[in-house]
Formats: C-alpha cells, structure tokens, sequence
C-alpha cells in the first residue's frame, strides 16, 4: 500500500494496526483474496479506514463490480476529502459507469488538491474526448505532457496499470495528431503561395516536433529533445574554419565588451543562474530572451544589437529564439553540463573579457577559448564551459541557424514552429480557464 494513501496507524486500534499490517504483507505476496478478507474486517470495525476502503474499492473495480467500487470510494472520499488519489478512483469508477459529469467533477478536484498529477489531466482529458469536447481534451494532455515531459515515458513508467497506460497512450496520440495537423494545414496553405514542400530531413523534424515519433540520433551523444533534423552532419564544435561573417563581429568587441560595462556602471543587476549543486553561479543580461527583446537592456546596447542583428545566421523563432545574452562567469566556476533542445540551431559564444583561463568542452572536445575569438557549436551534445582563471569571463552568447540548413528549409521550421507556438498558446488558455487549474505548476508525477 502507498503510505501516503494510509492514515497514520497511531491513530488506530492495536488490533487494527495488526490486522492491516497483515494485510499489507498479503497484498506484497500477491494473496489478494486473503488480503481482501482482512481488509473487509478491518473495514468491517473502523468503517472510515481509508486504506481498507481504497483496497477494497480497487478489488471491486478489477472485478467489474463498479457499483460497489463506487460505494467504496464515495466512503473513502468522505473519509479523507483531501487525498486527491481516492478523487482519481472515484473519476474511474463513475467513467466507467457511464456518468461524466459526476467524472468530471471528480477529476476536477484531483487537479485542485494536486495540480501537477499528469494523470488527473490526462483522465479529465479522456472525459472531455468523449463528451466531445475535443479541443479541452488536447489542453489537457498538453498540461500532462508539460508536467511530465515525456507522455510516451510517463506510460512506460505505467505500463504495469494497464487502464491507465492505454489512456497515456491514446492522450499522446491525439496530442500529436491535433499538432501534426494544425503544421501540416499551415504549411499547405503556405505551400499554395509559393513556399516549397519540405524536404524529408525537414518532415521528419517536423514529426519529432509534434511527437509523432521519435528522433533516429545518428550521435548517441547529440540527443537534442524537441527537434532533431537528420543529415545535418555530426560536428559538435565549429572552430576550425572561419564563417564570413566572424571577422566583423569580432573587430567590434571592444565596442560591445564597453556596453557591457555601461550595464554595470548604470547600476543594472544581471539576472542570477544558479547551477542545481550550487556551487556555481552564472548570471546574465539577456538581451533577447525567449524570442523578444528585453525592455531594459535591449535598449541600452545598440551596437550589440545591430551586430547581431547583421549576422545572416541570427535565428528568429517565436517563442524561442533569438536567445542572447552577456553571460559572465565567476573565476575558478563553472556552467555546468547540459544540452541543447533542437539540432537547427548552433551556440555562437565570443569571449569578451577573461578568458585566459577559460574553456568550453563539447561532447569530448575541448577548446580554449580566446578574447575576441568568436567559436560556433553544436550546444545539443553535452556541453560546458569552466573559468579556471582568477577573473571574470564575460561573454556574448546567441542562437544561429546551422549553416547546414538552406533558406527554404528555415522557412519551413519556422512555420512549423510558429504554428505549434500559436496552438500551445491557444490550448495553455483553455487550461487556465479549467476547474481547479492554477499557474505556475511545477511538475511533478
């Protein structure tokens, strides 16, 4: 039994507690029908004991006596209102006894006493598609998948409940479907003014986006987790050829490392991005974030700006690029290792200040790094970069598109991009006007 479904056995009777404890043992080596003699006793003598009812109330469930299960739960349920676990129960059970409504509001109360519980999304969601309320039912599987990341790994992690694994299953399903539809309508109309069909490398991207299926990594070590786009070429690090456009950006570092400094000389704190051991602190000025300028710096540094807006790679994605930043780490730290989300786009890093001790490392490649020598790399194999020096290191990071990508190409990942951003944006408001929803949920499964 799951503790957190069982009330403290302090509170109850010697006999009670030995009972339930036998029971328990029962259920660990799987003598179900004997357990369900001990816990219909115990159920028998305290009748609110929530553990006796929510076993009992699953056996009846798996025995197709959804009468009785219901009976069980409501017990349950009036036992212990604030067990958000015995609310899903109940939801089955009235799903299954065809009343969805009384499901719905069930479920409802799940993602009001435990809002990151995916599956109490998922399950609503399940109600809604049946009552044919479509559009709710995706918002809801969106919600599951934000909270979990992965539905596919969510339900392999469920796959001995076999209910509720089918129902991750068929929430993923139609998630990626609604996704895959929306791109793919978008990108027809489009298409009929003049933009070119996507290429097959480009399509499979665009299903690895959707979750359609799942990337084929031609790189173990490059495993990028929202678009993998096939045939770009294995080549985590680009320093050892010069792009045309470097020579510019790197004859105005002074001029950019000098806005930097007025940043600190005006007073501005940088945005603090401790690591998870924390032990070692980053901190940024972003200048673009997510996409949009920053309504503080941005201004501030308009030579920074324009050079990055010069450069013919600067990736524009709604939602999510360009990131830039003057990102400054602390002497003898680190930024710890990562990986990047999608393969189309490549990490432009120029040092502006200290790097005499600094070192970025890409996948197993190292390369120390020089003031005023911009390098290019592939930030979706694991990467790092230490300050080993006595000195800050103060550097302009920014978002570019693979050189490997042709102009059409771009087109497309952006429209795909831009379609699924318009749909997550469309579907989070469906979310936030659900019963029991609330904003800022962390995930938690």
């Amino acid at each position: 039994m799951n503790e957190e479904n069982q009330l403290p056995s302090a509170d109850l009777p010697e006999q009670i507690r030995q009972l339930e404890a036998i029971g328990v043992e029962m259920i660990e080596t799987e003598r179900h029908a004997d357990a369900e003699r001990i816990f219909r006793e115990i159920a028998r003598v305290s009748p609110r004991h929530v553990s006796a009812l929510q076993y009992l109330g699953n056996r009846a469930m798996q025995s197709g006596a959804l009468e009785e299960a219901q009976e069980l739960y409501e017990r349950a349920v009036y036992a212990a209102p604030g067990m958000a676990a015995i609310h899903q129960q109940l939801g089955l059970v009235l799903s299954a006894r065809g009343y969805p409504d009384g499901a719905l509001r069930a479920f409802d109360t799940v993602i009001r006493l435990e809002p990151a519980f995916a599956s109490g999304w998922i399950l609503r969601g399940a109600v809604l598609q049946e009552l044919g309320r479509r559009e709710e039912a995706v918002a809801m599987y969106q919600q599951a998948e934000t909270l979990c990341s992965d539905l596919l790994e969510f339900a392999l992690a469920r796959s001995g409940l076999s209910g509720m694994h089918q129902q991750i299953l068929q929430a993923s399903h139609h998630l990626a479907y609604t996704r895959s539809t929306a791109v793919k309508e978008a990108l027809e109309r489009l298409q009929a003014r003049g933009l070119s069909t996507p290429t097959e490398r480009v399509a499979a991207a665009i299903r690895h986006m959707c979750r359609q299926e799942p990337a084929a990594y031609a790189n173990a070590q490059q495993h990028p987790a929202y678009a993998y786009v096939p045939g770009l070429g294995e080549r985590p690090l680009f320093a050892d050829g010069k792009f045309p456009w470097a020579d510019r950006l790197e004859r105005r570092t002074g001029a950019i490392c000098n806005e930097f400094h007025a940043l600190l000389d005006a007073g501005l704190e940088p945005t603090s991005n401790p690591e998870k051991d924390g032990l070692h602190p980053a901190a940024a000025f972003y200048l673009y974030f997510h996409g949009r300028r920053t309504s503080e710096i941005t201004p501030r540094c308009p030579q920074t700006i324009a050079e990055l807006n010069a450069l013919p790679l600067l990736a524009k994605l709604p939602g999510q690029a360009p990131e830039a930043s003057f990102s400054i780490l602390p002497p003898r730290a680190r930024l710890a290792p990562r990986t990047g989300i999608a393969n189309y786009k490549l990490k432009l890093l120029l040092p502006l200040s200290g790097a005499s001790g600094g070192t970025l490392r890409v996948d197993d490649r190292s390369h120390p790094l020089t003031d005023g020598k911009s390098v290019l790399y592939d930030d979706c194999y694991e990467h790092e970069i230490r300050n080993r020096g006595e000195t800050e290191l103060v550097m302009l990071l920014a978002d570019l598109w693979h050189p490997g990508l042709t102009g059409s190409e771009v087109k497309t990942l952006t429209a795909a991009h831009w379609t699924l951003e318009h749909l997550r944006s469309k579907l989070d408001a469906v979310i936030r006007a659900a019963p029991g929803s609330s904003s800022g949920v962390n995930g938690r499964i």
